[in-house]
């Protein structure tokens, strides 16, 4: 009976260290993902940073729903010492993959950017992320429109500084 007992027990910690194990990796992470959207001439100007604020470091962000075919975004790509960056004209897939580096837990990792042909209203809207140990995760990306002054602003604000350069020279003589 003595025998049974300690089987048992042996039997039930390693059923708990089983569920234990299981269970902290089941801890899953959890990224904020935003892009800074400023509208050029002809085209966007795309900034993104990736906020780790879940208990696991990440290897791979992807940006799931990009343009197929966008011939600025391979060409402009800029991504941090640390990463590469690859873009897949035909899946329309952006990815920012750990080289180095990972986007780890707790940290805030800015200085990924491109240029494309499409706006910010109909892609660049989701995301999939891979962290090290833990199942895949997905969200949508946090779009910010930057502020760009109407060309009108512009050219009476140029007004108002060639006024006071006037007057002040007007002064001097």
């Amino acid at each position: 009976m003595m025998f049974n007992q300690r089987l048992l027990n042996r039997v039930a910690a390693v059923v708990v260290g089983i569920v234990l194990v299981l269970a902290g990796s089941g801890a899953q992470a959890s990224l904020i993902v935003e892009a800074l959207v400023t509208p050029e001439s002809g085209y966007f100007h795309y900034e993104f940073t990736v906020e780790n604020t879940g208990p696991s470091d990440v290897q791979l962000v992807s940006i799931t729903d990009t343009p197929t075919a966008d011939p600025l975004i391979a060409s402009t790509l800029v991504v941090p010492t640390g990463f590469l960056g690859s873009y897949s004209s035909g899946l329309g897939i952006l990815d920012i993959l750990a080289d180095t580096s990972l986007f780890s837990a707790g940290t805030v990792t800015a200085g990924i950017s491109f240029d494309s042909l499409s706006g910010p209203d109909s892609n660049f809207g989701k995301f999939s992320a891979l962290p090290v140990g833990a199942s895949e995760i997905s969200g949508d990306v946090k779009i910010t429109l930057a502020e760009v002054p109407e060309p009108a602003t512009l050219a009476l604000f140029g007004l108002g500084l060639a006024g006071l350069a006037f007057s002040r020279r007007k002064r001097a003589i």
